[in-house]
C-alpha cells in the first residue's frame, strides 16, 4: 500500500513538471531556431549588405561631386639684380590665396565595364539570397535530424530503463531463492552482473540523450537563463513526438525537374558561372577607349604685398573632355582574360 501511494505521488509530480515546462514540437523548434540561431542572423546580414552594395552609383554610373576650399600663404625674402646693375631687395613679402570651387567628373563610356560591374552587383546580391536559402535548408535540416535524434534516444533510454526494472526484478528473485537454496551463488552473481550491465547501459544513454539536448539547445540558440529557469536540469525541453508521414505520390521525373528549378546548391552554381562570365566582359572592357567628362566652377582671391596689384580675384567656369585608350599594360589583360575564361569553365 506504501509503495503504491508513493508511486502515484511520483507520477503526480513528473506530470506537473512537465505542464510547467514549454513542450517543444518540430515547428515550434524550427521558427525558434530561425528566429534566433546566430548563422542565421549573420547570413541574413550578409544579405543585406551585398543589397546595399547593389546601387548605380557603386557601379560607377553616376558623376561625383566635389566641394573644396583652401587659403594658403607666403612669406618671403627678395634679393633681385636687373641687367642694368641695379638692385632691389625686400623682406617679409605676403603673398596670400584663398580659392572655393565645385568639381564634377563622370566616366561616359569604359568600354562596357560599368554595366558588367552593375550586373555584377545584382547578381551577388541573387547569389546571397541563394546562400541565405541554402544557410536557412541546411538549419531545418539539422535541426529536424537533431530534433527526431533526441526523440528516439530518450524513447531508447525508457526501453532500457524498462530493461534495467526487469534486471532489478529479476535479481530480487535470485536473491531470495539464493537465500532459501533454491539457486547456487553464480547464479546471484551472474543476476549481479546483469543488473550492472544494464544499469551502465542506461548511464551512457543519459550522457547520450543530455548530448543529443544540448545540440538542440544550441541550434534553437536558447539562452542559459531560459534553460536554468527549470528546477530540474535533466528535463531543460520536453518534446512533442511528430509523426513523419511519406509522400506516396512521389514522381522521379517531378522531383528531378524540381530539383533543377529550385535547389540552392545548383542554382548557386549557375550565379557563379554568371559573375565569372560578367568578369570576363568586365576584363575585356580594357579594351576599348574611355570618355572622361570633368567640370568645375570655382572662386579664387589672389593678395599681393609687393606689387602693382593688390588683390586679384577670378570666378568662372572649366570643363574639359578626356579620351583614351590603354595601348600597353604589361600583357596584364592577356593574362586577367585567360584567368577569366579558366573560370567560367570551373
Amino acid at each position: 500500500m506504501k509503495r503504491t501511494i508513493i508511486l502515484t505521488l511520483c507520477i503526480l509530480a513528473s506530470v506537473q513538471m512537465a505542464d510547467a515546462q514549454n513542450i517543444f514540437n518540430l515547428r515550434q523548434c524550427i521558427e525558434t531556431g530561425l528566429e534566433r540561431n546566430y548563422a542565421i542572423r549573420i547570413v541574413r546580414n550578409e544579405q543585406l549588405i551585398t543589397e546595399n552594395n547593389a546601387t548605380l552609383g557603386n557601379a560607377g554610373y553616376l558623376p561625383t561631386a566635389d566641394v573644396s576650399t583652401g587659403f594658403s600663404g607666403t612669406v618671403r625674402n627678395h634679393n633681385d639684380r636687373y641687367a642694368g646693375g641695379t638692385s632691389q631687395k625686400l623682406t617679409g613679402v605676403n603673398n596670400e590665396t584663398a580659392d572655393v570651387g565645385l568639381n564634377v567628373s563622370w566616366t561616359v563610356f569604359d568600354g562596357f565595364g560599368i554595366q558588367a560591374e552593375y550586373e555584377r552587383l545584382k547578381e551577388l546580391n541573387r547569389m546571397d539570397e541563394l546562400t541565405t536559402h541554402l544557410t536557412i535548408e541546411d538549419f531545418v535540416a539539422s535541426i529536424a535530424s537533431e530534433y527526431y535524434n533526441l526523440v528516439h534516444q530518450k524513447i531508447r533510454l525508457q526501453n532500457l530503463r524498462s530493461t534495467l526494472e526487469l534486471s532489478k526484478e529479476r535479481l530480487r528473485i535470485v536473491e531470495e531463492r539464493y537465500y532459501i537454496g533454491s539457486m547456487s551463488r553464480l547464479d546471484l552473481q551472474q543476476a549481479k552482473v546483469d543488473f550492472n550491465s544494464d544499469s551502465s547501459t542506461v548511464l551512457n544513454q543519459l550522457e547520450v540523450v543530455h548530448r543529443s539536448r544540448i545540440r538542440l539547445n544550441e541550434l534553437m540558440a536558447l539562452d542559459n537563463n531560459e534553460l536554468m529557469a527549470l528546477d530540474n536540469i535533466e528535463e531543460q525541453i520536453q518534446l512533442k513526438d511528430s509523426l513523419i508521414y511519406p509522400n506516396p505520390f512521389l514522381d522521379e521525373i517531378d522531383l528531378w525537374r524540381n530539383t533543377l528549378e529550385t535547389n540552392a546548391s545548383l542554382l548557386i552554381a549557375q550565379k557563379n558561372h554568371t559573375l565569372s562570365e560578367l568578369d570576363y566582359k568586365k576584363v575585356r572592357s580594357r579594351n576599348y577607349p574611355y570618355v572622361r567628362l570633368n567640370m568645375g566652377y570655382g572662386y579664387t582671391a589672389n593678395w599681393y604685398d609687393q606689387s602693382e596689384t593688390e588683390l586679384q580675384r577670378r570666378l568662372g567656369l572649366n570643363y574639359g573632355v578626356t579620351v583614351g585608350i590603354n595601348i600597353f599594360d604589361g600583357f596584364n589583360r592577356k593574362r586577367e582574360q585567360r584567368n577569366a575564361r579558366l573560370q567560367i569553365q570551373n
